[in-house]
């Protein structure tokens, strides 16, 4: 975890942050203290509690004390964003860990975040994913660079033809197999807007790890020219190793995305699609149906019993089995043994788990990518009963067929779900569910949260209590 400090010239900078911005003539600022109590009927917490939790919270949490604070400088056209958040979390020992630490600068369209920043949540919360099948909430965010477009730019004064774009740089640390290494983002989105009431955004991101040491196979390429073929997805140059130079540059992992938002006059519908890929057959559609499709409904007002629902349906079983490798076996990572992680925790969609296996050839103490062959169907729901209390009610089906770890050329070997090797055995069935009740919300907020899972031969019953108090200026 990230540890925090507090010397003096962080302190001097933070001083400066603060009051060295006499030009803004707007300052607002927002603070927050939070509480949140768990238990459960088994050693583990249930998986909603504990899932899309932003790397806060692990199986085995019994209490969670979060504080964070953001100040906004406004001036004209001009916005500066300064924030930061620590959290304790007894399962993780006596260390007051980072949540986020930030700087953002807001332009028109322009925005650029310096640090470490949770992501926003989408979709009211009920999203299993969040924004996209290979970016949830499931984990810590990663410090770094990102310069992103906040709206849509339009090729012309009449908002019909736009493009919305990301470009970000991140460190992923030492606790992790290949350690240091780098993480690349782009996104490119086109909009389509012929009428008001209707929106098609088309597009896609792509990631790759890069760089670090591997104990393994040494230090990896970091050079300019090493990162323009990570860039472009190019293969790597003679110092990279000969996997790399007869197929490309890192470990690379991309989504097609297509979002169709229709307005009527008292709701909106969304429909949504995320592919998955890690290689060229992938991209090229050869995993299809591979992938995540959604629908979303969202009422133009909150207070009624339903106000927003979202249905979503996960399918993995593809991952190209047309060769020469077989299978894709996603969010492995290959060479970056542990995988789209951080912190041990899946940064796409929490229902591909990591695992620990005792005939790692590499090293059985390093997390890896488990169970990541499945179809899920999810559900959720918010809105408030009897015009008094907010809820939100999540519901998941999965089943999984565990995963296969390619061997050589045209071989691989099959883990179960429940394979023995594996530290966790999961059923290959599971439904999941999860309430929340916000009992007062007001500056003081109090929320109930149950949540319970249940297969062929286990159950597991959770709840908490969670207490936020905010701040205002």
């Amino acid at each position: 975890m990230n540890k925090f400090y507090l010397t003096n010239s962080s302190l001097i900078g933070l001083l400066f942050l603060f009051f060295g911005f006499p030009g803004f003539s707007q300052v607002n600022v927002e603070a927050s203290a939070e509480m949140e109590i768990f238990t459960s009927s088994e050693d583990n917490l249930p998986f909603w509690l504990r899932m899309n939790r932003r790397g806060r919270v692990t199986e085995e949490t019994k209490f969670l004390g979060l504080m964070s604070s953001e100040a906004k400088f406004g001036f004209k056209k001009h916005q500066l964003r300064i924030g930061g958040g620590i959290f304790y979390n007894e399962a993780f020992g006596n260390e007051v860990n980072f949540d986020e630490a930030f700087l953002q600068y807001n332009y028109k369209w322009l925005k650029i975040i310096l640090g470490q920043k949770q992501r926003q949540e989408l979709y009211n919360g009920l999203s299993a994913t969040n924004e996209n099948i290979l970016w949830s909430l499931n984990a810590a965010p990663l410090p770094g660079i990102q310069v992103k477009t906040s709206n849509p730019i339009y090729f012309s004064k009449s908002p019909i033809f736009g493009f919305e774009a990301a470009w970000e740089e991140y460190s992923l640390g030492e606790d992790r197999f290949v350690k240091n290494a780098r993480l690349h983002h782009k996104q490119l989105s086109f909009v389509f807007k012929p009428r008001e009431d209707w929106k098609i955004i088309a597009g896609v991101q792509h990631f790759a790890f890069w760089g670090g040491t591997s104990p393994e196979f040494g230090k990896q390429p970091t050079g300019i020219e090493d990162y323009l073929r990570v860039f472009t997805a190019r293969e790597g140059g003679e110092n990279a190793l000969m996997t790399d130079q007869l197929n490309v540059l890192g470990a690379h992992m991309g989504s097609y995305e297509l979002q169709v938002l229709k307005t009527f006059q008292n709701f909106n519908l969304e429909f949504i699609f995320n592919s998955i890929f890690e290689d060229g057959s992938g991209s090229r559609g050869a995993n299809f149906p591979d992938g995540r499709y959604g629908l979303f409904y969202s009422a133009e007002t909150r207070d009624k019993w339903i106000s927003s629902v979202i249905y979503e349906f996960y399918y993995t079983k593809d991952q190209s089995q047309t060769g020469p490798h077989l299978f894709d076996s996603y969010f492995s990572g290959g060479v970056y043994a542990s995988g789209w992680t951080n912190q041990s925790r899946v940064l796409g969609v929490p229902f591909i788990t990591t695992n620990h296996y005792v005939d790692d050839r590499i090293d059985p103490s390093i997390t890896r990518i488990g169970n990541n062959t499945l179809i899920v169907h999810h559900v959720g729901l918010a809105g408030n009963l009897f015009q008094q209390i907010p809820y939100k009610f999540l519901l998941s089906y999965r089943k999984n067929y565990g995963h296969y770890r390619n061997t050589g050329y045209r071989t691989f070997e099959f883990y179960a779900p429940d394979d023995h090797r594996g530290q966790t055995q999961l059923a290959k069935e599971i439904v999941s569910q999860y309430l929340n009740l916000r009992l007062l919300n007001s500056n003081l907020k109090v929320d109930l949260n149950l949540a319970a899972d249940f297969s062929e031969k286990d159950q597991n019953f959770g709840g908490g209590i969670t207490l936020r108090y905010d701040f205002n200026n």
